[in-house]
């Protein structure tokens, strides 16, 4: 049809909506009501993270906190993997062209078993993921 004409309708119903006794006409010129929202109070979800409080805080906060997060982890990796595989690897006895590749065996090894050990014990999820 042209957008020139009008439509015409022959057959005009009456609809009756849920929950209410008004009767709509159906013809395509009418304009069905408007739905009343219900106002509720906001419940809090029970499947709500537990990481929300990070929110709160602003975002410098939180990403000096991770960095700082992230250099105390090297420095202890380093201090207690890395440092001691090294001079392990020099006591042993190791060639100096050997010696980085042995202690980054020997550090592996470190750092795979005692990851192996951590994840036996009750609750293992919650401390390494």
């Amino acid at each position: 049809m042209c957008a020139q004409t009008p439509q015409t309708v022959k057959n005009r119903k009456t609809i009756v909506q849920r929950g209410s006794r008004k009767k709509v006409d159906s013809t395509p010129t009418a304009r069905s009501p408007k739905r009343k929202t219900v106002s509720r109070k906001k419940q809090k979800k029970k499947g709500t993270s537990k990481w929300l409080f990070f929110k709160r805080w602003p975002s410098w906060a939180i990403w000096v906190g991770a960095l700082s997060l992230g250099i105390a982890y090297i420095l202890f990796f380093y201090y207690f993997f890395v440092g001691p595989s090294y001079m392990f690897a020099q006591w042993i006895g190791t060639p100096i062209p050997a010696l980085v590749p042995v202690s980054t065996i020997l550090t592996f090894i470190c750092s795979w078993s005692f990851t192996y050990l951590v994840s036996k014990l009750p609750h293992a999820k919650y401390i390494i993921g």
